[in-house]
């Protein structure tokens, strides 16, 4: 019932009889309870093992709960500097280790970075340790599942702030080496490389739209990003080889690749091929 109740709340669909008015009037009375629900997913958190019940299968079930809350904006009543510290997001964060509540967790956090405009900058700290933790032990297991929900948030965080990868930190630039890492991740499609275009779109975007009266601090975050943007073209084209040998193998005709690989596979590799380009070749004549 707390799953769903605010799912129901926030789906206009389930009564067309309810106006908008009453609507968010049901909205206001739902978060008003938010505390008592907080708490009630923390202490479920905190409880010990029972053996009635598979520890999985509760982190999930918390999981998804507050999932259904951080859509409804639970955490809007949090002041933002207390959010980061709040325990049910360490357990978020905790419950990636975890392959069974993994996905779950990305989604979680996704939803509350475009909730929270703070977040991102906190999340940004940890992409170490996401990295190192979590994202090399499954690049090293070819764990795609893996691969592609860090690759989805860490594209998030950076998205969300684009102007704190701007700044080129250490911390920013190990969320574009672990992105690069991502995308040259030899899979047989594009969906983890597709994943990560918005953030490049927008980190390009952000980059172009500088003040280039600016002087000075306009050139030194193109000197410090140039490389980045250069990598990932790089990246890009060791990705098509890759996929090139894979599919097609020793066949030397064009007409049998097609054939092996599939007309649709084609179209969808140089579809997602020509966007990537796109973005690192504007950069480079920006450039020049």
């Amino acid at each position: 019932m707390l799953t769903v109740l605010p799912e129901v709340v926030e789906d206009q669909h389930t009564d067309c009889n309810i106006s908008s008015a009453r609507r968010c009037e049901y909205g206001r009375e739902l978060l008003s309870h938010t505390p008592m629900v907080l708490e009630f997913l923390l202490q479920q958190s905190e409880k010990s093992f029972d053996g009635g019940i598979q520890l999985y299968d509760r982190n999930r079930k918390i999981l998804r709960c507050l999932l259904s809350w951080v859509q409804a904006g639970c955490f809007s009543e949090i002041p933002p500097g207390s959010l980061p510290e709040h325990p049910l997001i360490n357990f978020v964060f905790n419950s990636l280790q975890v392959s069974s509540s993994f996905d779950l967790a990305v989604e979680v956090l996704v939803e509350l970075i475009s909730h929270h405009e703070g977040l991102p900058q906190v999340l940004l700290c940890r992409v170490r340790y996401l990295t190192e933790v979590l994202l090399l032990p499954a690049l090293n297991n070819g764990d795609e599942k893996a691969i592609g929900g860090l690759a989805c948030l860490m594209s998030e965080i950076g998205q969300a702030a684009p102007s704190l990868i701007a700044e080129a930190s250490t911390e920013a630039l190990a969320l574009a080496d672990a992105l690069l890492s991502c995308v040259t991740f030899p899979s047989e499609d594009w969906d983890i490389a597709d994943s990560t275009l918005q953030f490049w779109c927008s980190l390009a975007g952000y980059i172009l739209g500088l003040d280039v009266d600016g002087g000075e601090n306009r050139k030194n975050v193109d000197d410090m990003l140039f490389p980045v943007f250069s990598a990932l073209l790089d990246a890009l084209l060791l990705r098509a080889q890759w996929l090139s040998w894979r599919r097609i193998g020793a066949e030397k005709h064009m007409g049998r690749g097609i054939d092996v690989v599939g007309g649709d596979g084609v179209q969808r590799i140089l579809s997602g091929f020509i966007f990537f380009v796109m973005v690192a070749v504007v950069f480079f004549f920006v450039n020049e």
